[in-house]
């Protein structure tokens, strides 16, 4: 009696896959170390920086507190200051290199300046910025090999540099940074503990983008008929299938395919009703991998970085704390780790150079003035801010507290009761 096939049905998954995350450890190939176990981690940070809104909002933020007001000069020698102000034959100034050189220390966690000895080898002749996502260290580790496409490998243009070294002063060097607190060859970002979320940010906006452009796109079930095919050409057929059907740029979807050998049947291709067709799951996943991002970065207070959660940013008492602790934490810490080896290649030509980042002002609007709102503010603009900031119960104005242009009391812009609640205020929050 010939066996029944008809529900012999074998299935297959197709959706989205993982992402494979670089490894951040290095190995040796050939003639020189990789920067990950692919040697595209560099490319793979710059990508995470580029894609993610947030991450490089919070990136350019850093940069900007970072690099500050620039190099405080006001006490300096005129020889020092004409070296600040040209440090190249190319007329780049100090500053110049400084900001693409903390650019790469937020992104890649390292950075190079090539120096370039004069001939008599007691001075620096001439600082450049060196893009540090092209360096790699040599095979001994006594040079740094700078190369234009590290998809070519050493095919590729390359220059050698060797690392900078004071009982060696000649020709071009370069002098690289990696963090103290790194134990890897190369260093690890900052936002190291960060990047799953980041990547993860990603996925859940190129989720919705696809969303946009397939906004009835469903989950699928194809069943087909007859025998299964052999390893090889299933996996190549179902691979075919998965780029072009599944994953993120096609709003997440995945498919099922299942082989019957019934022949009573034709084939057949059904959508899989969803439970959440605008992808809501995602948006609360949004808000955690947001916090998480934040946290990553060490903020105290997104309203350092203008990507607060309320629609208007409330410049007080609590932005100035937050504004002190980043300040202390992260950003003073960075600025002179990174000032130290800059005044000591400056200390060569100029013996004990001191110069520091000064930093940003405090950015603020002080809105408890009371002269402030006496003089530019209407009571029912004041009392509308009031009302929203949960100060008052109402906006209707209670006897006695009426503009006293109102009153026929001595002409006035604002009324002193509204000026009293704000005092008090003030005080109960002291």
């Amino acid at each position: 009696m010939e066996k029944n096939n008809k529900y012999q049905v074998k299935f297959s998954m197709l959706g989205i896959t993982p992402p494979e995350l670089p490894k951040m450890g290095s190995r040796l190939s050939g003639n020189y170390w990789t920067w990950g176990e692919d040697n595209k981690l560099p490319n793979y940070l710059y990508t995470l920086y580029e894609d993610s809104g947030l991450h490089g909002s919070i990136i350019k933020s850093k940069h900007s507190y970072v690099k500050g007001r620039g190099l405080k000069t006001d006490s300096v020698s005129d020889d020092l200051k004409s070296f600040i102000g040209k440090v190249n034959r190319h007329g780049d100034t100090l500053e110049d290199i400084l900001e693409r050189y903390i650019l790469d220390v937020l992104i890649y966690g390292a950075g190079a300046l090539n120096v370039v000895w004069n001939r008599a080898g007691d001075k620096i002749a001439e600082l450049y910025y060196l893009d540090v996502a092209q360096c790699r260290y040599s095979k001994d580790k006594s040079k740094l090999i700078y190369n234009d496409d590290w998809t070519k490998g050493l095919r590729s243009n390359t220059v050698e540099y060797p690392l900078f070294d004071l009982d060696n002063r000649k020709g071009s060097q370069v002098y690289h940074y990696t963090s103290a607190q790194s134990k890897l060859l190369y260093s690890s970002p900052s936002y190291n503990g960060s990047i799953l979320d980041i990547q993860a940010a990603i996925n859940i906006s190129k989720f919705h983008a696809a969303k946009t452009v397939h906004p009835m796109q469903s989950d699928l079930f194809i069943e087909f008929v007859g025998d299964e095919p052999e390893d090889e050409e299933k996996q190549e057929f179902e691979d075919g299938i998965k780029r072009k059907f599944t994953g993120l740029n096609n709003a997440g979807n995945s498919i099922m395919i299942g082989y019957v050998k019934s022949r009573d049947e034709a084939t057949r291709i059904e959508a899989i009703p969803t439970s959440d067709p605008e992808g809501k799951r995602f948006l609360q996943l949004r808000e955690e991998v947001k916090a998480s991002i934040i946290t990553g970065h060490q903020l105290p207070s997104t309203e350092l970085l203008a990507i607060a959660n309320t629609k208007t940013l409330a410049f007080d008492s609590g932005y100035d704390k937050a504004y002190e602790i980043f300040q202390a934490v992260f950003v003073r810490p960075l600025q002179e780790e990174l000032m130290k080896p800059i005044n000591r290649l400056l200390s060569i030509n100029f013996p004990g150079t001191k110069l520091e980042l000064l930093p940003l002002p405090v950015v603020k609007v002080n809105l408890t003035n009371e002269q402030f709102i006496y003089e530019n503010m209407t009571t029912e603009e004041v009392r509308a801010d009031l009302l929203k900031a949960g100060r008052i119960d109402k906006a209707e104005y209670e006897p006695g507290s009426l503009n006293k242009e109102q009153n026929g009391k001595e002409p006035g812009s604002i009324d002193q009761a509204i000026i009293s609640t704000i005092k008090k205020t003030k005080e109960d929050a002291a």
